[in-house]
């Protein structure tokens, strides 16, 4: 049978910070607004599968040489 997905949103943020001329910290936020992705079989009446990721962060350091 064919699936469809809902139809959803998602917000994202990015920072980054440059400690100096080579490092760059970063910061990264997905998923904020926490979104429930809906699945449907060829009867779109019926959801056939609920799925959330949950909010995601990302903190890393970049260094250029």
């Amino acid at each position: 049978t064919n699936e469809y997905m809902d139809a959803e949103a998602n917000l994202a943020a990015s920072l980054n910070y440059k400690l100096n001329d080579s490092i760059t910290l970063t910061f990264d936020a997905l998923n904020l607004n926490n979104p429930v992705l809906k699945y449907y079989a060829d009867n779109k009446d019926q959801p056939r599968a609920f799925y959330t990721n949950g909010r995601q962060f990302y903190l890393g350091l970049r260094v250029s040489l």
